[in-house]
């Protein structure tokens, strides 16, 4: 349930911003009349942390906006950025609030303006200068009751991508879908086939962020996973309880040793893509994997499966990398969960995966239906992974004889030859915990005579 802020209370906080402040001196003196609209207003009524700044400014002319702009720029040292100039759309850039951005009215009141949103509780306007709210469509109750209710289905379908946004205000927003939402996303959300894939990514991205979990269902009910996802409607069970042991994984210690927590954090908490981490991707795997570590191998093995998510759903090389990793060695992961703990096994397997093994062994981890909630990983893998966060992986340790050093002494080495000599005494490195400089001269010699 939302905090519930009175009209007076958020008057008198909004005033005090001094972001605002300095934007209504300006107004002040120019005689224009300004509203401050949208996810400002919406989390400020919610007890939320205040989002981007958004504005609507008293004219129909892109230029006028522009010109105001310009002056705020010129006294708040920022520089003004054209969004949309033949529908009036302005950002004031690089000032100490990072970005406002300005619109100009898209009808002949700012009622109307405000009609044309996706949600009520995006269609709320305050009048800088008057200090009043202008809330036509019962928005502010909307948000104080935490209630999501769309201003009207034809709003859904002039945007597509507001059906996938009511999702996303669910997750992030923790609202309730009034009654009549879920239908009418039911009948527009085909169109989501429709939108470029960034846009869909950038609000995938923000889903994951949220309770993606507890609002699954209304995904499945309302035919958004359907019309994004349909080759995996039939695994929706499965993706879910595989999710939800993800959010467990992400919101607990299990079990980790203080010694290499602040390194495993630094490498799921570090982001593959711009506002992707590992965090999510992993989830995201889980959810295109279908939830289990056979259906993914399967599919993150296929090129033309691959090539398919990177296009529909604006993935970076590196992303589709990882994934692909997850295909190719995902059922090795499952067997080393089960109990294959032989050092030359995990060999193969950090050899194979390198900087992205825990995210292999976590994904098949998460995808086993025997890996309860609260239980925590098997031993010998907390201690590879132990091994890998702290010191790169003992189960792959540095060769003690320098590649230099063995040509010198095996001239007659070419080429692929010198690469199996390396191999060969990293994995007996691996088996053993360890080799001496003599013990691997020992070693290489009986590499060379197998050659003779």
């Amino acid at each position: 349930m939302s905090v519930f802020i009175s009209r007076e209370e958020a008057e008198q906080q909004i005033r005090q911003s001094r972001t605002l402040a300095e934007v209504k001196t300006l107004i002040s003196r120019e005689g224009i009349r300004l509203w401050l609209v949208g996810g400002w207003v919406r989390d400020f009524f919610m007890g939320r942390g205040f989002s981007d700044v958004d504005m609507i400014v008293d004219t129909r002319e892109s230029s006028q906006v522009q010109g105001y702009v310009a002056k705020l720029a010129e006294r708040l040292g920022g520089s003004v950025v054209a969004l949309d100039k033949e529908r009036g759309y302005w950002r004031l850039a690089n000032v100490p609030q990072d970005h406002l951005d300005f619109a100009a009215r898209q009808a002949d009141t700012i009622e109307e303006d405000l009609r044309k949103r996706d949600f009520t509780i995006n269609a709320v306007a305050w009048d800088v200068l008057g200090d009043e709210f202008v809330d036509p469509w019962g928005g502010i109750a909307d948000c104080q009751r935490g209630i999501l209710r769309a201003l009207s289905e034809d709003n859904l379908a002039a945007d597509p991508l507001r059906n996938l946004r009511a999702w996303r205000f669910l997750c992030t927003h923790c609202l309730v879908p009034n009654p009549e939402l879920e239908g009418q996303i039911r009948r527009q959300v085909s169109a989501l086939r429709q939108i470029a894939s960034e846009r869909i990514n950038e609000e995938l991205s923000r889903i994951f962020a949220g309770d993606i979990v507890g609002q699954f269902d209304f995904a499945l009910r309302s035919g958004i996973f359907a019309a994004l996802w349909p080759e995996l409607v039939a695994d929706a069970v499965q993706i879910k309880e595989s999710l939800k042991r993800w959010e467990f994984w992400k919101q607990s210690p299990w079990g980790k040793q203080q010694a290499w927590e602040q390194a495993e954090r630094k490498y799921w908490e570090e982001p593959v893509r711009s506002g992707h981490s590992r965090y999510m991707l992993l989830g995201w795997a889980l959810l295109l994997g279908g939830g289990q570590v056979k259906s993914a191998c399967r599919a993150f093995r296929n090129s033309a499966y691959l090539d398919s998510l990177v296009q529909r759903f604006s993935l970076s090389r590196k992303e589709r990398k990882i994934i692909n990793l997850i295909g190719l060695h995902g059922d090795t992961a499952e067997m080393l969960l089960k109990g294959q703990s032989l050092r030359e096994k995990w060999f193969d397997f950090f050899r194979s995966t390198g900087r992205e093994a825990a995210a292999v062994l976590l994904y098949a981890w998460l995808s086993q239906p025997e890996a309860l909630i609260g239980q925590n990983l098997p031993g010998n893998v907390s201690n590879m992974l132990k091994d890998f966060f702290e010191n790169g992986s003992a189960y792959c340790p540095q060769v003690p004889l320098a590649v230099k050093l063995l040509l010198e002494k095996y001239p007659q080495l070419q080429g692929a030859k010198i690469g199996e000599l390396t191999d060969y005494l990293a994995r007996a490195s691996a088996v053993r915990g360890g080799l001496t400089e003599e013990q691997a001269w020992q070693i290489a010699g009986d590499f060379i005579n197998q050659y003779k």
